[in-house]
Protein backbone atom coordinates (compact mmCIF):
# COMPACT_ATOMS: atom_id res chain seq x y z
CA UNK A 1 0.00 0.00 0.00
CA UNK A 2 2.94 2.80 0.57
CA UNK A 3 3.96 1.80 -3.46
CA UNK A 4 0.72 3.05 -4.08
CA UNK A 5 0.70 6.39 -2.08
CA UNK A 6 4.20 6.62 -2.63
CA UNK A 7 3.20 6.85 -6.50
CA UNK A 8 0.37 8.77 -6.12
CA UNK A 9 2.91 11.88 -4.41
CA UNK A 10 4.98 11.89 -7.66
CA UNK A 11 5.65 14.67 -9.73
CA UNK A 12 3.20 15.11 -12.90
CA UNK A 13 5.89 13.53 -15.11
CA UNK A 14 6.73 10.62 -13.59
CA UNK A 15 2.81 9.89 -12.64
CA UNK A 16 1.78 10.50 -16.04
CA UNK A 17 3.95 6.98 -16.98
CA UNK A 18 1.63 4.92 -14.79
CA UNK A 19 -1.54 4.17 -15.83
CA UNK A 20 -4.78 5.18 -13.30
CA UNK A 21 -6.71 1.87 -13.62
CA UNK A 22 -3.17 0.30 -13.03
CA UNK A 23 -3.26 1.80 -10.06
CA UNK A 24 -6.43 1.31 -8.90
CA UNK A 25 -6.48 -2.49 -9.43
CA UNK A 26 -2.86 -2.56 -7.50
CA UNK A 27 -4.74 -1.23 -4.74
CA UNK A 28 -7.71 -3.59 -4.88
CA UNK A 29 -5.30 -6.92 -5.26
CA UNK A 30 -3.54 -5.24 -2.16
CA UNK A 31 -6.86 -5.14 -0.27
CA UNK A 32 -8.28 -8.04 -1.19
CA UNK A 33 -4.91 -10.29 -0.30
CA UNK A 34 -4.70 -8.74 3.14
CA UNK A 35 -8.32 -9.48 3.80
CA UNK A 36 -7.78 -13.25 2.47
CA UNK A 37 -6.14 -14.38 5.47
CA UNK A 38 -8.66 -13.89 7.54
CA UNK A 39 -10.92 -15.92 5.68
CA UNK A 40 -13.86 -18.01 7.31
CA UNK A 41 -14.69 -19.97 4.31
CA UNK A 42 -12.98 -22.77 2.37
CA UNK A 43 -14.01 -24.64 -0.88
CA UNK A 44 -11.79 -27.91 -1.39
CA UNK A 45 -12.25 -29.70 -4.62
CA UNK A 46 -10.21 -33.00 -5.14
CA UNK A 47 -9.48 -34.94 -8.02
CA UNK A 48 -7.44 -38.03 -8.40
CA UNK A 49 -7.35 -41.51 -9.25
CA UNK A 50 -8.49 -45.06 -7.65
CA UNK A 51 -7.62 -48.57 -8.54
CA UNK A 52 -8.20 -47.65 -12.36
CA UNK A 53 -11.47 -45.31 -12.18
CA UNK A 54 -11.10 -41.43 -11.62
CA UNK A 55 -11.96 -39.92 -8.35
CA UNK A 56 -13.50 -36.62 -7.77
CA UNK A 57 -14.74 -34.57 -4.38
CA UNK A 58 -15.51 -30.79 -2.89
CA UNK A 59 -16.37 -29.69 0.18
CA UNK A 60 -17.26 -26.30 2.07
CA UNK A 61 -15.83 -25.58 5.15
CA UNK A 62 -17.15 -22.79 7.50
CA UNK A 63 -14.65 -22.29 10.67
CA UNK A 64 -16.75 -21.12 13.52
CA UNK A 65 -13.43 -21.39 15.43
CA UNK A 66 -9.81 -20.41 13.93
CA UNK A 67 -8.97 -23.77 13.95
CA UNK A 68 -12.47 -25.55 13.79
CA UNK A 69 -15.00 -26.12 10.91
CA UNK A 70 -18.24 -27.64 9.82
CA UNK A 71 -19.15 -28.39 6.61
CA UNK A 72 -20.74 -30.89 4.07
CA UNK A 73 -19.12 -32.84 1.18
CA UNK A 74 -19.53 -34.73 -1.81
CA UNK A 75 -17.46 -37.43 -3.23
CA UNK A 76 -17.74 -39.56 -6.15
CA UNK A 77 -15.36 -42.54 -7.57
CA UNK A 78 -16.50 -44.06 -11.27
CA UNK A 79 -17.46 -47.48 -11.47
CA UNK A 80 -14.78 -50.19 -13.26
CA UNK A 81 -16.77 -53.21 -14.22
CA UNK A 82 -13.75 -54.98 -15.79
CA UNK A 83 -11.80 -55.09 -12.13
CA UNK A 84 -15.12 -55.39 -9.78
CA UNK A 85 -14.49 -51.72 -8.57
CA UNK A 86 -17.37 -50.05 -7.51
CA UNK A 87 -19.30 -46.56 -8.17
CA UNK A 88 -19.54 -44.41 -4.55
CA UNK A 89 -21.77 -41.54 -4.64
CA UNK A 90 -21.33 -39.84 -0.72
CA UNK A 91 -23.05 -37.06 0.98
CA UNK A 92 -21.10 -36.04 4.34
CA UNK A 93 -21.22 -33.65 6.93
CA UNK A 94 -17.79 -32.92 8.61
CA UNK A 95 -16.22 -31.70 11.56
CA UNK A 96 -12.60 -30.38 9.99
CA UNK A 97 -9.85 -29.81 13.08
CA UNK A 98 -6.49 -28.05 11.67
CA UNK A 99 -3.57 -29.48 13.40
CA UNK A 100 -1.59 -27.05 11.60
CA UNK A 101 -2.29 -23.62 10.69
CA UNK A 102 0.67 -21.86 9.58
CA UNK A 103 0.75 -18.91 7.38
CA UNK A 104 1.51 -21.42 4.51
CA UNK A 105 0.85 -24.38 5.49
CA UNK A 106 -2.71 -26.17 6.76
CA UNK A 107 -2.83 -29.86 8.13
CA UNK A 108 -6.10 -30.76 9.20
CA UNK A 109 -8.28 -33.83 10.25
CA UNK A 110 -12.00 -34.30 9.92
CA UNK A 111 -14.74 -36.85 10.65
CA UNK A 112 -18.13 -37.04 9.93
CA UNK A 113 -21.30 -39.32 8.85
CA UNK A 114 -22.62 -39.63 5.50
CA UNK A 115 -25.46 -41.20 3.14
CA UNK A 116 -23.51 -43.18 0.85
CA UNK A 117 -24.41 -45.36 -2.22
CA UNK A 118 -22.65 -47.94 -3.67
CA UNK A 119 -23.30 -49.48 -6.84
CA UNK A 120 -21.14 -52.64 -7.79
CA UNK A 121 -21.19 -55.34 -10.79
CA UNK A 122 -19.15 -57.96 -10.82
CA UNK A 123 -19.90 -59.92 -14.40
CA UNK A 124 -17.39 -63.27 -13.46
CA UNK A 125 -19.72 -63.44 -9.98
CA UNK A 126 -23.17 -62.07 -11.78
CA UNK A 127 -23.50 -59.67 -9.32
CA UNK A 128 -25.23 -56.94 -10.02
CA UNK A 129 -26.11 -54.66 -6.63
CA UNK A 130 -27.15 -51.31 -5.68
CA UNK A 131 -27.33 -50.08 -2.30
CA UNK A 132 -27.13 -47.08 0.23
CA UNK A 133 -25.57 -47.21 3.70
CA UNK A 134 -24.85 -44.91 6.31
CA UNK A 135 -21.67 -44.91 8.09
CA UNK A 136 -18.89 -42.92 9.15
CA UNK A 137 -16.15 -40.62 6.79
CA UNK A 138 -12.37 -39.83 7.47
CA UNK A 139 -10.55 -37.03 5.65
CA UNK A 140 -7.19 -35.48 6.17
CA UNK A 141 -5.32 -32.90 4.14
CA UNK A 142 -1.67 -31.43 3.60
CA UNK A 143 -2.18 -27.69 1.91
CA UNK A 144 0.35 -25.23 0.69
CA UNK A 145 -1.14 -21.98 0.93
CA UNK A 146 0.22 -20.51 -2.59
CA UNK A 147 -1.36 -17.43 -2.02
CA UNK A 148 -4.12 -15.93 0.57
CA UNK A 149 -6.94 -17.07 -1.92
CA UNK A 150 -5.56 -20.54 -3.31
CA UNK A 151 -3.54 -23.22 -1.16
CA UNK A 152 -2.68 -26.94 -3.21
CA UNK A 153 -2.05 -30.38 -1.94
CA UNK A 154 -2.73 -33.68 -1.27
CA UNK A 155 -6.46 -35.15 0.56
CA UNK A 156 -7.07 -38.76 1.84
CA UNK A 157 -10.57 -39.66 2.36
CA UNK A 158 -12.22 -43.06 4.52
CA UNK A 159 -15.82 -44.08 3.81
CA UNK A 160 -16.91 -46.44 6.25
CA UNK A 161 -20.27 -48.74 5.94
CA UNK A 162 -22.55 -49.36 9.33
CA UNK A 163 -25.80 -50.29 7.71
CA UNK A 164 -25.46 -52.51 4.79
CA UNK A 165 -26.24 -56.05 5.35
CA UNK A 166 -25.49 -56.90 1.36
CA UNK A 167 -22.30 -55.30 1.70
CA UNK A 168 -21.02 -56.53 5.18
CA UNK A 169 -21.64 -53.68 7.62
CA UNK A 170 -18.25 -52.80 9.94
CA UNK A 171 -16.30 -54.50 6.99
CA UNK A 172 -16.23 -52.64 3.61
CA UNK A 173 -14.34 -49.38 3.74
CA UNK A 174 -13.22 -47.17 0.48
CA UNK A 175 -10.60 -45.06 0.64
CA UNK A 176 -8.70 -42.92 -1.75
CA UNK A 177 -5.81 -40.05 -1.98
CA UNK A 178 -5.98 -36.99 -4.24
CA UNK A 179 -5.04 -33.86 -5.35
CA UNK A 180 -6.80 -30.78 -3.77
CA UNK A 181 -7.20 -27.64 -4.19
CA UNK A 182 -8.74 -25.14 -2.14
CA UNK A 183 -10.31 -21.44 -2.64
CA UNK A 184 -10.61 -19.02 0.63
CA UNK A 185 -13.00 -16.14 1.07
CA UNK A 186 -14.30 -14.49 3.84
Amino acid sequence: MWIVIRVLKMPIPVAKMFDKRIILLSLFCVLLVQSAYASRHNIDMQLGMGSGEVVFGADYEYKIKEYVGVGGAFFFANKDDDRAIPQILSFDALAKFHLLQAKELDLYIGAGIGFHTLDVEIEALKIDKDDSFLGPCFKGAFLYQFTPLFAAGLSYIRIMNWTSDDFGPFSNHFEYAMLDFRLSFK
